[in-house]
Order: C-alpha cells, then structure tokens, then sequence
C-alpha cells in the first residue's frame, strides 16, 4: 500500500495540477515519516490542490502549505486513502488507495485508476471530511 501511495503522490506531482487527497491516521506522520513531509512541501509547489486528513494529535504541521481537514471518527482515526483528480479528465491520469484498518495492522480496501470511480471518490471526501 505504501508503494500504491507513493506512485499515486508522484502521479499528483508529474501532472502538476489537479486535487490530492492523502490521509495519515494522525498528522504527526506528515513530519515523522521519513520523506513524507518533503514529498508534501514539494506538491505543495506545484499547482496540485493538496489536502491532508488525520487526527490532531498535538504536531499538526501548521506550517505545511495544504488544507489539513482533522476530525476523531473513524474515517479519520481508521482511514488510508491517497486519490489524485486530474484538472483535465481528457488528458491527466487520476488514481485512489482506499483503505480501512479492519484490526491493528489489517487493512481491506481497493485501488484504482477507473476516472469516474477516482471522481466519485475524491467527491465523496470532500463532501463527507
């Protein structure tokens, strides 16, 4: 899954526009996860629209320039999901890791670069996150 998130954030990167959406579970990871918080201030940069959910668990990183979104309910504390929306359907490639953590340390979820399910999805964070 983390290879998954990774070629999903370099995706956002190499098209330079459109919308990210990435959860960390706690914003902590942002900075405490060996060069998640570079990948982030370098998508920050480009015109991807970057926004990141988690729990505020006390080292928000503020100064990060993206919208952070936190909130307590599972799909905060629970949620993996990575989704990059393309400006431009006709020509930018999207792709969503959707994931929930069923156990510790057990995930079930999907990946998928079908657009008008990565549409449906990023939709639907934005309206319920």
């Amino acid at each position: 899954m983390i290879l998954v998130s990774q070629h999903i954030e370099q995706l956002a990167w190499t098209n330079g526009c459109g919308t990210l959406r990435s959860s960390f579970q706690r914003l902590s990871r942002i900075n405490d996860e060996l060069g998640t918080r570079t990948v982030y201030d370098e998508l920050a940069a480009t015109d991807v629209d970057v926004h990141v959910y988690g729990v505020d668990d006390g080292a928000t990183p503020l100064d990060l320039q993206a919208t952070v979104h936190s909130g307590t309910t599972p799909p905060y504390r629970n949620g993996w999901f990575v989704v990059h929306r393309p400006d431009d359907p006709d020509s930018d490639r999207g792709s969503a890791l959707v994931c929930l953590e069923t156990e510790p340390h057990v995930w079930d979820g999907f990946w998928t670069d079908d657009l008008e399910r990565v549409v449906a999805i990023d939709d639907a964070i934005a309206r319920e996150l």
